[in-house]
């Protein structure tokens, strides 16, 4: 479980830096049009056409994760107060996106869920 978390955040991490790095690509562009380079509108459409595929990107990847990660909480049967903020924040991100309703059903299973102190058992030293 925890090597998917693992890849989970990696490729999260992933999808925000290929955000920074269009970003920096289009400050970039604009310097060299504030320089006297022409944008054309064409390379714009261009722009905003990736920029859109981003967003439609990161909400599958919101959406698989806040699912994997709401059914794991709700197959175990609890929740740490930690987790469960999180994944309201990744939740409310998705929905700042554009999100569709699509993960309500698992958030309010895991709102239902029991809080528990640690996601690990406590070695009783046995």
């Amino acid at each position: 479980m925890w090597v998917t978390i693992l890849v989970a955040v990696i490729g999260s991490s992933a999808m925000a830096s290929l955000v920074t790095l269009l970003s920096e690509a289009v400050k970039r562009r604009w310097k060299k049009k504030d320089e006297g380079e022409r944008i054309t509108p064409e390379r714009i459409l261009d722009i905003e056409r990736k920029i859109d595929a981003l967003v439609k990107c990161e909400k599958v990847f919101a959406i698989d994760k806040i699912r994997y990660l709401g059914l794991c909480y709700i197959g175990s049967g609890g929740v740490t107060l930690e987790e469960k903020e999180t994944l309201h924040e990744m939740h409310d991100a998705y929905e700042a996106l554009g999100g569709n309703g699509h993960l309500d059903t698992v958030m309010d299973e895991v709102d239902k869920l029991q809080i528990v102190k640690s996601r690990f058992k406590e070695d009783d030293g046995t």
